[in-house]
């Protein structure tokens, strides 16, 4: 804050005043649960409202040890649509499967576990009287997945995975409010964008020689003569790096700036790709996985002229994509630093600041 103007206006006022800090602690757990029942977006009223407001900061947050999954619902990545050749009959290809994950978090060899069951319970048994076998491995020197459908008889069938469909996803609470499609995202579009692939149709390749494990101790074939593979384009991703940043909205006092993904048509029309929104947040929080509480933020609003009156906060707890946080009947504690503008009986024409104001 600029002292010099201040003193100038309270000159002007025949009147002086001091800043007083009040630090104001908030329990999610203390809201009305029927009026808001998630801790990501609920309203609380000050008992003793403040007067002449001139900013608040974030003092602290106290966020659960927790992370959101990495495969959710909420981010719209459990599904994949996989279709394989007929060699049995005169229909070309069989019709496509759609399998689904179950939410939750992965090691990668947990995940190739996952697909590898997935695609033989559901899409090698769609299938009577084929004798094939789905086979889903992780190469932790390409840190990538293989995708093989191998046979018992002389050659295994082409299959496909196509990345190019829009998985379909029921709405929820959290995702609700997403500013862009996922699908229409760069990244984290849907579960191929972990396992490494681009949105498109993928073929597989048939494999004219063995090929070998050569990492391993001893001899491994990862692909057999005739089978059939898909290689990922990219490393497998397991983590979900938009979960680690959360934007703390405050109704009416946010002040962050933010730039989005503009809506496809916007793009098609206008050429512009962003869109920029102004007094968006209030703090943004960083919680790296594993660190639990150990949190970061710099949120701080000023006002000129001050708040009349702060009565009531209205908090939302988001991600960049406007998603909710979906901290899973957890709660949170936050620290506002508020600082009022209040008269100072003892000097005259002058703006008297504490010392905790200057720290």
């Amino acid at each position: 804050m600029d002292s010099r103007v201040v003193e100038r206006n309270v000159e002007g006022s025949r009147q002086s005043y001091y800043l007083n800090q009040r630090n104001l602690i908030i329990h999610s757990n203390d809201r009305n649960e029927r009026i808001w029942p998630n801790a990501n977006h609920f309203e609380v009223t000050i008992p003793n409202p403040y007067k002449n407001v001139q900013s608040i900061r974030l003092g602290n947050i106290i966020l659960p040890k927790f992370t959101e999954s990495t495969f959710s619902n909420n981010n719209r990545n459990l599904k994949l649509t996989v279709s394989v050749d007929n060699i049995t009959s005169t229909i070309t290809t069989n019709p496509p499967v759609k399998i689904e994950i179950q939410e939750g978090d992965y090691t990668p060899i947990e995940l190739a576990n996952e697909l590898q069951n997935h695609l033989n319970m559901n899409v090698y048994r769609a299938f009577d009287g084929l004798p094939t076998k789905f086979m889903v491995t992780y190469n932790p020197i390409k840190k990538k997945l293989l995708f093989v459908l191998t046979s018992s008889t002389s050659q295994a069938p082409k299959f496909y995975i196509h990345c190019e469909i829009n998985e379909p996803y029921s709405e929820t609470d959290s995702n609700r409010q997403l500013r862009v499609d996922v699908f229409n995202k760069v990244t984290n579009w849907g579960l191929g964008s972990f396992l490494g692939f681009k949105k498109q149709k993928y073929s597989s390749e048939k494999a004219t020689a063995p090929i070998l494990a050569y990492h391993e101790s001893t001899e491994t074939t990862l692909i057999n003569a005739n089978d059939q593979y898909i290689e990922p384009d990219f490393e497998l991703r397991t983590d979900h790096t938009e979960n680690e940043v959360y934007c703390i909205e405050l109704d009416k006092i946010n002040q962050f700036d933010e730039v989005t993904p503009d809506k496809i048509m916007d793009i098609v029309f206008t050429n512009n790709e962003v869109d920029q929104h102004t007094s968006s947040f209030f703090s943004e929080v960083v919680q790296l996985i594993g660190k639990g509480p150990a949190n970061s933020g710099t949120g701080v609003s000023h006002f000129n002229p001050p708040l009349d009156s702060l009565n009531k906060l209205k908090f939302k707890i988001r991600h960049h994509d406007y998603s909710l946080v979906d901290f899973k009947n957890r709660d949170f504690t936050i620290i506002l630093q508020i600082v009022t503008l209040e008269p100072d009986p003892f000097k005259v024409g002058r703006l008297r600041k504490p010392e905790f104001y200057e720290k």
